[in-house]
């Protein structure tokens, strides 16, 4: 199940336009567009942005989203399946190696 939070990484003010962006799928860019064509002309309040500022939860510490995998894998998953001989390997390739 998909909760609702306030963005951490994609914010400009408090979040809420990226969580909510997260949230939906969509670029961020747009939700703040839309939110920004929302409270010019005085149809959304900016008291209804600061309330969902408060009241939607900012995004968990430590919270891993799916594009953690893609930037740090671990190096030994491709195909080694036991570190002694991951450091066999590297201790014939390098003379260097102690």
């Amino acid at each position: 199940m998909k909760k609702l939070y306030r963005s951490r990484n994609d914010r400009f003010f408090a979040g809420v336009c990226g969580g909510i962006a997260k949230y939906l799928g969509i670029d961020s860019t747009l939700v703040r567009l839309i939110t920004f064509l929302l409270i010019v002309p005085g149809g959304l309040s900016i008291w209804v942005y600061i309330a969902l500022a408060i009241i939607i939860p900012s995004e968990p510490i430590g919270r891993i989203d799916e594009s953690y995998g893609e930037k740090f894998s671990d190096p030994f998953k491709d195909g080694y399946e036991n570190y002694r001989d991951e450091y066999e390997r590297q201790k014939k390739n390098d003379e260097d190696f102690y």
